[in-house]
């Protein structure tokens, strides 16, 4: 049976900014349009409108689940260390029919 992880991936956006000049001789304000993170301004300089755009950076973060199979916690093996008592009792055993067996 499968489980789900939550992973949070985020991911960041620079800035960007550009800005070009277009001569225009009847514009005689400044006009600044601003929408969410971008922003535009025109100005004008003498007989030339000096555009600037701006985005402002950004993070966006998406959250995905991913399954993944169920962890079973299994104990580590005792090794020979385990069965030393084992063994020990084993021998004693033996010594101990052995010395009966060869007294008769």
């Amino acid at each position: 049976m499968a489980d789900t992880v939550l992973v949070t991936d985020t991911l960041f956006t620079a800035a960007i900014t550009a800005d070009t000049a277009i001569p225009l001789t009847r514009f005689t304000d400044t006009v600044v349009i601003s929408r969410d993170k971008l922003e535009i301004k025109l100005v004008k300089i003498r007989d030339t409108i000096h555009i600037k755009g701006t985005c402002k950076a950004d993070t966006i973060v998406k959250e995905v689940r991913v399954p993944v199979e169920k962890i079973k916690l299994v104990k580590a093996g005792e090794g020979w260390l385990g069965k030393v008592p084992w063994i020990i009792l084993g021998v004693v055993f033996i010594a101990t029919f052995w010395r009966i067996v060869t007294k008769t």
